[in-house]
């Protein structure tokens, strides 16, 4: 299977890299204003690690063909679509 990384969406400081109970292994990633996201999969970055707009932060292939990415504001997930 072919692994990919996937991408911080802009800079942040990620809070956790760790296993969550409803998605598996996570990376949830702070931006600051309320913004936040959250991938679901093999996590790459640490607990308070700062990250860059498209640097790698976790590992999509390893548990699956798919990527879950959520964006959410003030604790609630958002559509990006409107």
């Amino acid at each position: 299977m072919t692994l990919i990384d996937a991408s911080a969406t802009t800079e942040g400081a990620v809070l956790r890299g760790q296993r969550h109970p409803a998605y598996g292994l996570v990376v949830d990633v702070d931006h600051g204003n309320g913004y936040r996201t959250l991938y679901a999969h093999v996590p790459l970055a640490r607990p308070g690690e700062r990250v860059a707009r498209g640097a790698p932060i976790a590992t999509v292939g390893s548990t699956g063909a798919r990527l879950h990415l959520e964006g959410r504001h003030r604790v609630t997930a958002r559509d990006p679509e409107p």
